[in-house]
């Protein structure tokens, strides 16, 4: 284990990583609370951990360490689907499929949009790109003095003008989660102090987390830039991650427990992306209730089942292949010891 590392950190990333998969199960009672804080978490935690540093440096090293993988479950989603049509009989169809999950990986946006063009979605990992670009973008300002004026400006710039035209590579999402980088940042100059919580901070978190959730219901998306009450939701979310901070720092101390959130917060990058090849071609419903499962309690937690056990699968065979356990930075030459969000 590296010195350095925080360890509930890596719990907090686990826990996140789990209200992803949790999150695409698409139940109300679920997406109440798990979308009022599963991505800032990550982005919070980026910015907690973020050093000024040369911008070609920064450029190169989060291309490697998020475009790479981005780019290599587009390839893998392109070759399912043409395995996926071969197998149905539809090639007629597998030309126009490919291209158009070459456009989407190219586009990068995570909703599919109809207007003022056609945009299809490429799935759960527009993350990366929204994350390649917000700490890009910190990272040239994070110095500079204004910097949270040029975060509030950055910010609004990419909510406002996604109502009317959402530009590719998700950089206005990443733009709107400046306001996460910089928090967490904040936090980390200011020496707020996380561990351990204090009473008082953990209730004033927990009641204004609530009162979020009350509010908006979980209708936060920075996926797509939509929030009804934005100021809510942001402080709804940074409320939302403290209390996961205090939880995993609980958990911290239950061993059993706590080994597998930080395994599952450490792969939390090639997670996502083995995620979103199953979310893609795995109907899980549809494939239960075709063997007679109706129960949707049932339903939920098979589905959950199978995709953990697709998720920690994927990842034990990609460490065991070298290029890709480079690639996913998974080797022990490529670990990420800073603590970053994936």
């Amino acid at each position: 284990m590296e010195k350095n590392r925080i360890i509930y950190f890596d719990i907090a990333k686990g826990i996140g990583m789990l209200c992803v998969i949790l999150g695409h199960l698409s139940l109300s009672a679920i997406n109440m609370v798990v979308f009022t804080f599963h991505m800032p978490l990550f982005f919070i935690i980026s910015g907690y951990f973020m050093k000024k540093q040369d911008t070609r440096l920064v450029i190169h090293k989060k291309f490697r360490q998020l475009l790479i993988p981005y780019f290599l479950t587009c390839l893998a989603i392109a070759g399912v689907s043409i395995v996926k049509d071969l197998l149905l009989g539809r090639t007629d169809e597998l030309a126009h499929n490919l291209l158009l999950w070459c456009y989407a990986g190219f586009y990068g946006s995570g909703n599919p949009y109809s207007h003022p063009f056609y945009v299809k979605a490429i799935g759960a990992i527009w993350f990366l790109f929204a994350m390649f670009w917000s700490v890009v973008i910190y990272n040239g300002i994070m110095d500079r003095k204004g910097c949270s004026v040029w975060v509030l400006v950055l910010s609004l710039a990419g909510y406002f003008s996604a109502k009317y035209i959402y530009l590719p590579w998700s950089i206005q999402s990443a733009m709107l989660a400046l306001v996460f980088i910089h928090a967490g940042h904040y936090c980390r100059i200011r020496q707020l102090p996380l561990t351990p919580p204090h009473p008082i901070w953990t209730a004033s978190a927990l009641l204004l987390w609530l009162f979020c959730m009350y509010v908006d219901k979980g209708r936060f998306y920075i996926v797509g830039n939509y929030s009804q009450n934005l100021v809510i939701d942001i402080a709804g979310s940074i409320a939302g991650t403290f209390l996961v901070l205090v939880l995993s720092q609980i958990i911290e101390r239950i061993p059993l427990v706590s080994s597998g959130f930080q395994w599952f917060g450490r792969h939390s990058l090639v997670i996502l992306c083995l995620h979103l090849v199953e979310l893609t071609f795995l109907p899980w419903r549809t494939l239960l209730e075709r063997i007679g499962i109706t129960n949707i309690l049932v339903i939920g937690g098979l589905a959950v089942t199978g995709k953990l056990v697709w998720c920690i699968t994927g990842v034990l065979i990609i460490e065991k292949i070298p290029i890709l356990s480079v690639a996913f930075g998974l080797s022990k030459n490529t670990t990420n010891k800073e603590g970053t969000a994936l």
